[in-house]
């Protein structure tokens, strides 16, 4: 019986330094990727690459509407994750002889992740569901409204994604997203609205994401 204890102890014993050894940690011993317990933080990276534009384009994924997006993240284990994305984005444009045109739009969205990978290069899938509020706005010389309109939607879509880490708990990546979204349509000035559905591959609303991990 004893022996048996022993042998069980020694076993347990060699499978934590095997565990240990397959633990991805920098030259200081650092671990590299996240872990249960920790916190992660995204922004949107473009603006570090600015200085890289050359041919008028960021590098990234190209994503649609160009909106810039903070991520955040709580790791319920090494592998999962729940997540909350908020989205914001205005502009105020001044046309010369034209007037002023103004855009704003502002979401958020709410999931779970699901990541695999051992090394500096992290794959995750996952769900989430959301809602996007925009709207637009266009006056003349003397503040009178010509064209108005806002759009709000909401929906549940899937999301596939990819971030590789450059150095312990930051990582830079893209995700691509699909999935339907109903989608209402006014027109403030003559208050025609419409609604529908919209059935395509979207994006996580920024061109590359710098996240932090905690």
């Amino acid at each position: 019986m004893k022996k048996l204890l022993l042998s069980v102890v020694l076993c347990a014993l060699a499978f934590s330094l095997i565990a240990q050894d397959t633990l991805l940690t920098s030259k200081n011993g650092i671990p590299i990727l996240p872990v249960k317990g920790d916190l992660a933080i995204g922004i949107d990276a473009v603006p570090f690459f600015e200085i890289f534009k050359e041919s008028g384009s960021s590098p990234g994924f190209n994503f649609t509407n160009n909106i810039p997006m903070i991520a955040m993240k709580y790791f319920l284990a090494d592998n999962r994750a729940l997540r909350m994305e908020y989205i914001v984005k205005y502009i105020s444009v001044n046309v010369e002889n034209a007037g002023k045109e103004v855009a704003n739009s502002f979401g958020v969205n709410i999931g779970h992740e699901w990541r695999r990978g051992s090394s500096r290069v992290q794959g995750y899938t996952g769900v989430q569901g959301g809602i996007l509020y925009a709207k637009t706005k266009s006056t003349d010389d003397n503040d009178n409204v010509f064209s108005e309109t806002s759009a709000t939607s909401f929906g549940v879509e899937g999301f596939l994604g990819a971030e590789y880490f450059v150095a312990p708990k930051l990582s830079i990546g893209g995700q691509f997203t699909w999935g339907p979204m109903y989608v209402m349509f006014t027109d403030n000035v003559t208050e025609e609205k419409t609604t529908g559905f919209d059935i395509s591959a979207k994006n996580a609303y920024g061109a590359l994401m710098l996240t932090f991990h905690f």
